[in-house]
């Protein structure tokens, strides 16, 4: 999604996977890139991801992009459009306070995005 703004990719494939009777495209992003998004007719066919982490490691190790509460709007803004959600966990870093700061991130995702919204949610090493 980083770079629909030169591309257009991502409309050209959103449209394309609209007219599929099978199968489904998912467009994985850290960015609140969506915009061009919302205008498309997508037949839930493409299901939008975002990467999910503590608000620590975004800070520390995925400088530049999208805090995790920008992200979740910019969800929240495409379920409000009808596209189906997921959320990636990955890397899930492991140290000291892990297990508190990633509750957090599940408490925060669950408030901001509707259950019935999420395709899949999944855990990377």
């Amino acid at each position: 999604m980083i770079w629909e703004a030169w591309t257009d990719l991502s409309s050209r494939l959103v449209r394309r996977f609209a007219g599929q009777d099978f199968g489904a495209l998912e467009l994985k992003t850290k960015t609140t890139a969506v915009e061009a998004l919302k205008r498309l007719p997508h037949n839930r066919r493409t299901i939008v991801a975002w990467s999910l982490n503590t608000d620590r490691v975004i800070r520390s190790e995925e400088r530049g992009t999208a805090s995790l509460t920008a992200r979740l709007e910019a969800a929240a803004g495409c379920a409000a459009h009808g596209y189906p959600l997921a959320f990636h966990f990955d890397p899930i870093v492991i140290d000291d306070g892990c297990e508190t700061e990633y509750g957090r991130v599940i408490e925060q995702l669950f408030t901001v995005i509707d259950a019935r919204h999420i395709a899949w949610i999944s855990l990377g090493p």
